[in-house]
């Protein structure tokens, strides 16, 4: 099975080193890793597979990467995570182009499987957010 490649944008360098430790554990996932303004950068350099969008990046700089993550690298799946975010913000960045949403206290547990996942074409989003999501999609129906 080919090696998996993620790449963890986050700001704060600590976070980082914890997120790549989680998924290095795992043999098939190769890891990079940067903060938000590298974060062109290391996409144009390493062309990941699934992008880690962590909890220290600023709001404003969030939403412009997964809107130029969505332009300029659509093949690649994002996974975003976060710290006591409202439901409506998490719809929000999955319309704009993420597959994948996990709350920081499922972080250890479920980072890998849920990078994987997504690689494959899966979705992965709390149970708790299925409402919000069914909602949304009944607004744009």
């Amino acid at each position: 099975m080919p090696t998996l490649k993620a790449l963890i944008i986050d700001d704060n360098t600590d976070f980082r080193t914890s997120c790549g430790e989680l998924l290095q554990s795992d043999l098939e996932i190769q890891v990079s890793a940067c903060d938000g303004g590298g974060a062109v950068e290391s996409l144009e350099s390493t062309s990941p597979d699934v992008v880690v969008m962590g909890l220290n990046i600023d709001e404003q700089q969030r939403w412009q990467l997964l809107k130029l993550i969505q332009l300029r690298w659509a093949q690649c799946q994002v996974l975003t995570l976060a710290d006591n975010q409202s439901d409506i913000d998490a719809v929000k960045q999955i319309e704009a182009c993420a597959v994948g949403f996990i709350n920081s206290e499922d972080l250890e547990r479920l980072l890998a499987k849920a990078v994987k996942k997504i690689n494959q074409g899966e979705a992965w989003v709390p149970r708790k957010l299925v409402p919000s999501l069914v909602e949304r999609l009944r607004v744009i129906a």
